[in-house]
């Protein structure tokens, strides 16, 4: 899917959010261990690169991870393809598109010790592009998140300020991946049915951001004067994510929010 200009109407806007709705993602499970998606967000951190750069990090790297593993291919050295890793994603957004290997070196040295050469730098880039295709994705979950919450602003239903929060449980999410993945995934275990449905879910574009958007609200004022249900609701059937299983999601969202912020229970 394209992203969408910045002078985005409201045409624009509901275009999008349709197309989130016919392209579906790729089934997959996370690779990375938290741990390493936290040390990549330090790297980001300490670069200034926001979360766009950060999500889409570390969705490439794992697809990477998994090409690799699928045609049994070694990669000989973890933090040099994790930074030319990260060099290409801040090239695809635009952020700072200054950023050299001197910078990454930088960092690298003073998180891990370590320094590469401008030319295995290159050469890592160039695998990673040959390994994916030259693939690099275009939106990330950032975008589809803030499409979501932008779609029901634009209604009217919702308040501006909700997109920051939910971009927030967004990067909260990211960094605790393995937990509520398969946290959620045991709630599907029972039959071969139910695994097919959660296998659905993870693929609908819309299934992240609507448990977002449930968690965001309950966590806020608006669950005083908004009928929240009702619109989840709404919600429910214009995505056709029933709302039991939105329910099971935003539940484990806001098991994750409680690692990291006091919330008033």
């Amino acid at each position: 899917m394209d992203k969408p200009q910045p002078s985005t109407n409201w045409e624009l806007l509901e275009d999008w959010f349709t197309r989130m709705a016919l392209v579906k993602d790729e089934y997959s499970e996370p690779i990375l261990e938290d741990s390493t998606v936290n040390f990549i967000k330090s790297i980001c951190e300490a670069l200034k690169l926001d979360i766009y750069v950060f999500v889409m990090a570390v969705d490439v790297l794992e697809r990477y991870i998994e090409t690799k593993n699928a045609k049994r291919q070694l990669i000989e050295d973890k933090m040099l393809t994790l930074s030319a890793v990260i060099l290409i994603c801040s090239k695809s957004n635009g952020e700072l598109s200054d950023l050299k290997v001197t910078h990454i070196n930088k960092v690298m040295h003073k998180l891990i010790d370590t320094t590469y050469s401008l030319k295995d730098v290159c050469k890592a880039e160039m695998d990673v592009m040959k390994t994916l295709n030259d693939k690099i994705p275009i939106t990330t979950k950032v975008d589809e998140v803030n499409t979501f919450i932008e779609k029901y602003v634009k209604d009217g239903h919702l308040k501006a300020n909700i997109r920051r929060l939910s971009v927030n449980i967004l990067e909260l999410m990211y960094l605790q991946r393995s937990k509520w993945f398969y946290d959620l995934k045991k709630h599907y275990k029972d039959s071969e049915e139910n695994r097919k449905i959660f296998r659905l879910l993870v693929c609908s574009k819309f299934y992240l951001p609507i448990g977002i958007l449930y968690c965001a609200l309950n966590l806020t004022k608006y669950k005083n004067f908004l009928k929240v249900k009702q619109l989840i609701k709404e919600i429910s059937a214009i995505t056709r994510i029933h709302v039991d299983h939105i329910q099971i999601l935003s539940n484990t969202i806001f098991d994750i929010v409680l690692l990291y912020l006091p919330v008033e229970q």
